[in-house]
């Protein structure tokens, strides 16, 4: 095989190399500029807002505002002491094995951790 390899193969080689290597620097160099030039307008973007901030900064706290509805909501019934309905995740939850609301999950993991 290597007395197939001629010398001008190896030039050709080593060249294309090179060429590559400065096309590979050529579009680095223009990544970098585009990239610098992001973080330019980056920094000018948030100077101008700390500046839009700070000159237009309320001094009180903003009321909240008032949400309006159409109807009015029809009043919770009393909660019945000693009669719990089963969560409906939970419900289905047994179904698959697991607990199925947060605080139960929570408190699986809590009593298989060390704390």
């Amino acid at each position: 095989m290597w007395s197939l390899v001629k010398r001008s193969d190896i030039g050709a080689a080593q060249q294309q190399l090179v060429s590559q290597r400065a096309e590979l620097l050529r579009r680095q160099a223009e990544e970098l500029a585009r990239l610098e030039a992001d973080e330019a307008d980056l920094e000018a973007l948030d100077r101008l807002a700390r500046t839009f901030s700070t000159k237009f900064k309320k001094t009180a706290p903003v009321a909240p505002v008032a949400v309006m509805t159409k109807k009015a909501d029809p009043p919770a019934p009393p909660h019945q002491y000693g009669v719990s309905k089963p969560h409906p995740r939970t419900a289905n939850a047994d179904r698959r094995g697991v607990a199925g609301t947060n605080f139960e999950v929570f408190s699986r993991a809590m009593s298989k951790s060390a704390f």
